[in-house]
């Protein structure tokens, strides 16, 4: 009886601790690639600060992972935080085989690679040092996009650098301005070529890269998406059209000399800044400090159709599920946020209150500039505005204004 008594509770027992056993197995499966007991070996070929650099990008890919999250796969599936997850994984593995072979053509899957990360993750010295041993800057790399996981993104090493983060720049994880500057000149001059690289996604990359939030970095930042959009002969037309908007309305100083830049090079043909969805116009941002100067050279020297009026058409496909009723409210709403505005409604719209009477005298400059050349408007596109003096101004050209 007793030895039946101890079999049984061993086998509850070990019913007990396996699935702990399991989970603990998964747990340090999972967080493998997040942990380092021992130092990496290094190649006698690797100076010092370049191993400073080799375990400072190990050290960051490891706490990528791990911010990624624990049991990510099991818990809440998300194919592109995985799959990048995975890619993190195979880089630190990557990382070593570099270290110790004293060789950049390291790959993984879909053209994972170091040299890619250590772009992405501001180590620059090692991004020239792994090229130099044979990493190759335009080698595709291709990861899921966060919001659509059926497609898949193409980048490169030179793509990597040229976005230096972007709008994100303000993590220190990222790749300065004045570094990714520095850096895209030398692996242009080192093996990089830009034709070689998905043109949609370099294109893309020179916008946000020109996003930057560090102040210090502006005009670094500014400097490098000129010189890729001259050096590509210009971007696509909406790409171009979004680097004028993005350059108009950066906080810190003044974008007019690289505009002018560009207009020299031919890149800003009509179709850029009035396109059928609207004119460049439309984004102007009357508090910028420089609004003044943008606006009188958009009508003045690129002479832009002050009332021009882009009508983009509703979408008219209908979904499987959807009846009659919501079909019809669907595409009633649809054309009634599509119905395009005058630019001065436009801006009106989306006016913020000024922060000092110096910001609300350059919103009533420029809005008068637009009205002294005829722009029209629509009251009922933008309500009652509660800025001091904006309506009186308004009353003066009644003649432009649609009822």
């Amino acid at each position: 009886m007793k030895r039946r008594t101890r079999i049984l509770l061993s086998v509850i027992l070990t019913c007990l601790l396996l699935p702990v056993a399991v989970v603990v197995g998964l747990w340090v499966y999972d967080a493998s690639p997040g942990w380092r007991f021992v130092d990496m070996e290094f190649h006698p070929s690797w100076s010092e600060p370049e191993r400073a650099a080799i375990r400072r990008l190990d050290k960051k890919l490891r706490a990528k992972y791990d911010e990624l999250g624990f049991f990510m796969d099991f818990v809440t599936p998300d194919e592109p935080l995985s799959e990048r997850r995975r890619q993190i994984a195979e880089t630190v593995q990557l990382m070593e085989t570099a270290a110790a072979c004293g060789r950049g053509d390291v790959y993984g899957t879909n053209g994972c690679q170091p040299a890619w990360y250590a772009a992405w993750m501001d180590e620059p010295l090692l991004v020239k040092a792994l090229v130099q041993r044979g990493a190759d800057p335009n080698k595709p790399y291709l990861f899921p996009a966060y919001l659509d996981p059926s497609s898949l993104i193409r980048s490169d090493v030179l793509c990597a650098v040229v976005m230096h983060g972007g709008y994100s720049a303000a993590d220190e994880l990222h790749l300065g301005a004045k570094d990714a500057l520095e850096l895209t000149e030398w692996l242009l001059a080192n093996g990089a070529d830009w034709r070689k690289s998905s043109s949609d996604m370099l294109s893309s990359c020179v916008v946000t890269g020109a996003m930057t939030m560090h102040e210090k970095d502006s005009d670094f930042a500014t400097e490098l998406a000129v010189r890729m959009c001259i050096r590509m002969n210009g971007l696509p037309d909406d790409k171009m059209n979004a680097l004028v908007s993005v350059l108009m309305n950066r906080s810190e100083g003044c974008s007019l000399p690289y505009l002018h830049r560009l207009s020299a090079a031919g890149l800003l043909p009509r179709r850029v800044l009035e396109r059928e969805e609207g004119s460049i116009l439309c984004f102007l941002r009357p508090g910028n400090p420089y609004a003044v100067e943008y606006l009188r050279w958009l009508l003045d020297d690129m002479k832009l159709n002050v009332n021009h009026k882009g009508v983009v058409p509703p979408d008219s496909s209908r979904r499987a599920d959807e009846d009659d009723m919501v079909y019809e409210f669907r595409l009633r709403e649809h054309r009634k946020q599509n119905r395009r505005m005058y630019p001065l409604s436009f801006i009106l719209r989306y006016m913020i209150l000024p922060d000092s009477e110096a910001e609300r005298e350059r919103y009533m400059k420029c809005l008068e500039m637009l009205l002294q050349r005829g722009a029209r408007y629509c009251r009922a596109d933008f309500g009652e505005l509660s800025i001091p003096g904006i309506l009186e101004l308004l009353d003066k050209y009644p003649e432009q204004e649609e009822k």
